[in-house]
């Protein structure tokens, strides 16, 4: 071989490497151009800490309403109380000094003075105005006013039912003072009503006691009536609530 063939053969090598470098070369950068990301922690590496994330300011604290100051109370007047109230609570007439007492077993009603007390009798249904408001009476005593209510049936009308009355007093004797005579009339307007009045003698109470029995004729038939009892001298007591009864007097439902 000769020294040009050797020559030759050595550039091809020489060549080949040279070749063979610039290939590994050029691997080695496209390697690098690849694996530009960072290679995650190992579970053992503690991660980065987090940026703390800015907490917004807080919102300027609006100052708190200014409460409206509550309006004034205006004081409520109590209204007095009556001088004497029932026991059944009935209620007072305004600016009256009267209560109203309703019959609940007759359906009626009547008004009487407010330091009086009224009540409706057991059985009857009929009404009774105590005018003795002396705490030591014995209960029941006179003076007082009743109300009372009859059927056509049981009381047929006015003048029959004070006929029938008149004529019991004979049971008085000689008690009696002053006879009871015929019915009259009593002109109270377009009502129809009657009357008549009475004395006796009462031993127990050492006195005369003046009766008076007022009956009046109803548009449905029916007879009310009106018995005033009292000593001579506490007639003009019992006069008042007899009146006042007799001009309040209304059916009720």
């Amino acid at each position: 071989m000769s020294v040009y063939n050797l020559t030759m053969k050595e550039d091809i090598t020489m060549k080949n490497r040279m070749i063979a470098l610039v290939l590994v070369i050029l691997m080695l950068s496209a390697l690098t151009a690849c694996g530009k990301s960072e290679p995650a922690p190992a579970a053992t590496e503690a991660p980065a800490a987090e940026a703390p994330v800015a907490e917004a300011a807080p919102a300027e604290e609006a100052a708190p309403a200014e409460e409206a100051a509550p309006a004034e109370e205006v004081p409520v007047e109590e209204a007095p109380a009556p001088a004497e109230a029932p026991a059944d609570g009935a209620g007072i007439e305004p600016d009256s000094g009267e209560y109203t007492k309703v019959s609940e077993a007759k359906g009626f009603s009547i008004r009487f003075d407010s330091k009086y007390v009224a009540s409706e009798l057991p059985g009857s249904g009929n009404i009774k105005i105590d005018a003795n408001t002396d705490i030591t009476a014995i209960p029941g005593s006179i003076p007082y006013v009743t109300v009372s209510l009859y059927s056509k049936e049981d009381a047929e009308d006015a003048v029959s039912f004070l006929k029938t009355l008149a004529e019991a007093t004979a049971d008085l004797g000689k008690k009696l003072e002053t006879k009871p005579g015929e019915p009259k009339k009593v002109e109270l307007g377009s009502r129809d009503i009657y009357y008549i009045f009475y004395t006796y003698k009462d031993t127990d109470l050492d006195g005369i006691v003046a009766s008076a029995f007022y009956a009046e004729n109803l548009a449905n038939g029916d007879v009310a009536v009106f018995n005033s009892l009292a000593l001579q001298e506490d007639t003009s007591v019992v006069d008042g609530i007899l009146n006042l009864a007799v001009n309040s007097f209304t059916l009720v439902d």
